[in-house]
């Protein structure tokens, strides 16, 4: 009976781990987080070689070096100003007179002011017109006046001299320019402000008033 009780104690008997092997175990386990660790510092350090790659390389194909980029003025938008927004730019009528011969280099205020002056001799001058290139503000090289009265006379000043220049004065519809310029230097905002101006015409022109009359038995 004392036999088959120490048997079975025998079979009980639990192994316990040596000291050592914990600590040999908790080592082992430390070492492979610090390697993983590393591993993913490493992967890390190259996708940031990869990136700093990349910006030295587009840095390198830009026209200017960032520094200089900075240091180079930019330029200002300017806002130029377009001929057919003018507020003169729909004065012409059937009584309009076209100028032409006058002195091109001179700023288009003061043209006008010696145009008026010159033409005030034949009546009052009402409006003056010098159409002008967009891009380059500079005039076509032409105008029109409207007078309240003696735009009769103004067509005597044809062949007068203003500034040593010698003027053609006629009837503006007699002109192609009248019309439509000819070798004129517009902007993309010409069209819209002519096809506005068209409308505005076309909305308060004057109209027939149509009556009935009533049948007669």
């Amino acid at each position: 009976m004392d036999k088959k009780r120490k048997r079975h104690q025998k079979s009980r008997v639990v192994t316990t781990p040596v000291p050592s092997q914990i600590v040999t175990s908790k080592n082992h386990q430390k070492d492979k987080k610090l390697e993983k660790q590393k591993n993913i510092i490493d992967e890390l350090s190259d996708r940031l070689s990869e990136m700093t790659e990349i910006v030295k390389k587009l840095k390198k194909y830009t026209d200017l070096p960032e520094e200089e980029n900075n240091k180079t003025p930019k330029e200002k938008v300017v806002d130029r100003e377009c001929c057919f927004e003018s507020e003169d730019a729909d004065m012409k009528n059937p009584l309009t007179i076209f100028v032409r011969g006058f002195d091109c280099s001179f700023p288009r205020d003061e043209i006008k002011k010696t145009l008026i002056k010159h033409f005030s001799s034949c009546g009052e001058v009402s409006r003056v017109f010098i159409p002008f290139h967009c891009q380059t503000g500079s005039p076509t090289g032409f105008a029109f006046i409207n007078m309240r009265k003696g735009h009769n006379k103004a067509l005597t000043l044809n062949g007068s001299y203003l500034g040593g220049m010698r003027l053609e004065v006629t009837m503006a519809t007699k002109r192609d320019e009248y019309y439509g310029y000819t070798n004129f230097r517009g902007c993309e905002r010409c069209g819209p402000a002519s096809m506005k101006r068209f409308a505005e015409r076309f909305y308060h022109r004057p109209r027939l008033e149509l009556r009935s009359v009533p049948n007669k038995i």
